[in-house]
């Protein structure tokens, strides 16, 4: 294949799907986290691209030069954010409130609690710097707190490290300012009646406390990993069996992916097929039971597009309207990047993402092939 056929064959593919993605990058870098304008550019977008029979190749050039310019800017203005944050408190011994949103029993005296401050004070003087930001405290157990609640340390040294590149680029991508460890325990200061992330939690210890009490040790963690997603302590069985798995170099079948939400929607059809006649419920059946079994299980960037994926591919079915493969992965790649655009520096993203629309890229180049013959 000569390379100005390999040109026309890139050319007869729609374009504005390679455009969306460059301006999901760039656009969500610049939005950051604001889901209300970044809801706003995806709804732009997705107007421009999928209505708009002439939107021309100059007007993408010129909305990617100005997301180039904004997208910079942004970036900067995180990466000072962050070191504001870090600085603000370095070495220094705080007392810290906020609400618990994780937390990890690591063992059998300490547990890791994933906190988003709300308040932090060294003494007398307040630092709004390190307001919104997560933070992961190592602390003494206590059966007093739980995730939801409002909890506060009263003594915590602030000491954190990001000299490391990646690791810096690590906790901005997940709005954390890193770990500290304290020998005080978390204080209750607040419980709120309703809490949908401690509902969540509950849930998830309770189906974890079933599958120990009807499995053994191994299998039990072979299924919290596998088709739950929870990552496992060291000392867990499923390591014994990521060696082993690591020698034929297929380690990645001991992590859940977006595979296993196409599992679960193939086996639903089928089941569906001989029970629900109608076209229409058996998506919406498909859209419920992927969306609870996401919300109680620990989700991945991958599962996550798998997600979207299947949203995107189940509306454009109700509509009688299957929307192109491209514009699919376009879109998912924009929603990803415009509510978590440091994702685009994460390995796990790069690897998912830039594999999956190559793989897709081909299919579209062969599939093009085949209609030239």
């Amino acid at each position: 294949m000569k390379f100005s056929d390999f040109q026309n064959l890139i050319i007869q593919l729609p374009w504005h799907p390679i455009y969306t993605v460059c301006q999901g990058i760039l656009v969500g870098i610049a939005l950051h986290q604001d889901i209300s304008k970044g809801i706003a550019c995806l709804l732009v977008c997705a107007f421009a691209h999928l209505f708009f029979k002439n939107f021309s190749p100059q007007t993408a050039v010129l909305i990617f030069a100005i997301s180039l310019v904004a997208g910079s800017y942004r970036i900067q203005q995180v990466e000072h954010s962050f070191y504001q944050s870090v600085l603000a408190g370095q070495k220094s011994l705080l007392s810290l409130q906020g609400e618990l949103a994780q937390k990890e029993a690591i063992s059998a005296t300490h547990v890791r609690y994933t906190v988003q401050i709300t308040t932090a004070q060294e003494k007398s003087r307040m630092i709004p710097a390190l307001r919104g930001w997560y933070v992961t405290i190592t602390a003494p157990h206590t059966d007093n707190v739980t995730i939801g609640d409002l909890v506060a340390w009263e003594r915590a040294y602030f000491s954190l490290s990001t000299n490391n590149q990646e690791y810096r680029t690590f906790l901005i991508n997940r709005s954390s300012l890193g770990n500290i460890r304290t020998k005080e325990s978390p204080k209750q200061l607040a419980r709120p009646l309703v809490s949908i992330r401690r509902n969540i939690s509950n849930f998830q210890e309770l189906l974890i406390t079933k599958i120990h009490t009807y499995t053994n040790s191994e299998t039990a963690a072979l299924i919290e990993t596998i088709f739950l997603g929870k990552k496992q302590q060291l000392k867990s069985p499923v390591h014994a069996y990521r060696k082993t798995f690591q020698t034929w170099g297929i380690s990645h079948y001991l992590a859940r992916s977006g595979l296993h939400l196409s599992l679960l929607a193939l086996l639903v059809n089928i089941i569906a097929l001989a029970c629900i006649p109608w076209f229409a419920g058996r998506v919406w059946l498909l859209l419920i039971l992927s969306f609870i079994y996401t919300l109680f299980s620990w989700t991945s960037i991958s599962f996550i597009r798998a997600l979207i994926f299947l949203g995107i591919i189940s509306i454009g079915n109700l509509r009688k309207r299957p929307p192109h493969t491209l514009v699919i992965f376009a879109w998912v790649t924009t929603i990803t990047l415009l509510t978590s655009p440091h994702q685009f520096f994460a390995l796990d993203f790069q690897l998912s993402f830039l594999l999956s629309g190559f793989l897709i890229w081909l299919n579209q180049i062969n599939f093009f092939q085949s209609l030239a013959k």
